[in-house]
C-alpha cells in the first residue's frame, strides 16, 4: 500500500504504474477515510494498493499507457 497525492490527471482502478524501480496496478483506490474509489482528480490524496515493492519515500509516480511487452534477456559474445 502506499499513499500519494495526485497532481494531474486522473488515477482510476486498473491503471498500471512505475514509481522508481517498483510497479503495480492499481487494485483498489482509498481516500482518506478508508472508502473505495474509482478513481481520483488532481489534488486528492489516495491509497493505493496493488505495489509490487517498497519505493523510496517522495518518489514520483508514472502511469503507462499501455501494459509493457515482456523483455527478453540476451546473452551476447563478443567475437
Amino acid at each position: 500500500m502506499a499513499t500519494l497525492l495526485v497532481q494531474r490527471g486522473t488515477l482510476k482502478q486498473g491503471d498500471i504504474f512505475v514509481v522508481g524501480a517498483e510497479n503495480g496496478r492499481v487494485r483498489a483506490l482509498l481516500d482518506d477515510r478508508g472508502q473505495t474509489l474509482k478513481s481520483a482528480g488532481p489534488g486528492q490524496p489516495v491509497e493505493i494498493l496493488g505495489l509490487n515493492g517498497t519505493p523510496w519515500l517522495g518518489t514520483a509516480v508514472w502511469l503507462l499507457k499501455a501494459k509493457p511487452a515482456p523483455v527478453k534477456s540476451l546473452n551476447i559474445v563478443p567475437g
